[in-house]
């Protein structure tokens, strides 16, 4: 009677086995896809964040200063901005003690996503996003087809995607930027920044 039995709690054992694998699947998939669109989220946060045109200098020989309201409307014009299409894993050596621990410890413990679709970041502001041409930015110190350029870092998250950091580079030309971390934390359904601590200038 038992060795009847056995080939009855194989095939148990292996049907569990095979629902276990496939829920581990969809749950991997699920999860993913959660880190892909909180990471769309984030880039268009900072985006629109960063992406400010500048206003015109005051004439030549005046100290004249930029009606408010003009100024207002220059710098919440619609940009060009191409997103570097490569993101790199956040720069360790800049992870110190003013960036509040907790997220310190997201950078060295959880997952980072290192790839986004385009597609998916959109701007409130109604900036024009699409690929640089990485080729074409090495080659060309001034940036002509765009008014900035944007590098993300890879953007890591808490166990929970309550709490994310990422680094920033910002170019108005290859010898004209600026580079940030960026805390934010999940409030009110919609991410908002925590702290952020300018990185570096050039």
């Amino acid at each position: 009677m038992k060795k009847l039995l056995d080939p009855v709690i194989d095939m148990r054992k292996i049907s569990y086995f095979l629902i276990f694998v496939i829920v581990q699947a969809f749950c991997g998939c699920n999860d993913k896809l959660i880190t892909e669109k909180l990471t769309h989220e984030i880039m268009g946060l900072i985006i629109d964040k960063n992406a400010k045109a500048i206003p015109p200098p005051p004439k030549f020989g005046t100290i004249e200063e930029v009606d408010e309201k003009l100024l207002d409307s220059i710098v919440n014009l619609p940009l060009k901005v191409a997103i570097y299409p490569i993101m790199s894993d956040i720069d360790l050596r800049t992870i110190n003690m003013t960036i509040p621990y907790e997220y310190r410890e997201i950078v060295q413990i959880n997952s980072k996503i290192s790839s986004f679709e385009l597609s998916n970041i959109s701007s409130k502001k109604g900036h024009y996003l699409f690929l640089a041409d990485s080729s074409a930015v090495k080659r060309d110190k001034e940036y002509k087809d765009f008014d900035l350029l944007f590098n993300f870092s890879s953007i890591c998250f808490n166990k929970e995607r309550t709490r994310a950091i990422v680094e920033i580079g910002v170019s108005r030309s290859a010898l004209a930027g600026y580079s940030v971390i960026y805390c934010l934390v999940f409030d009110n359904e919609k991410w908002r920044v925590a702290f952020s601590k300018i990185n570096s200038e050039w």
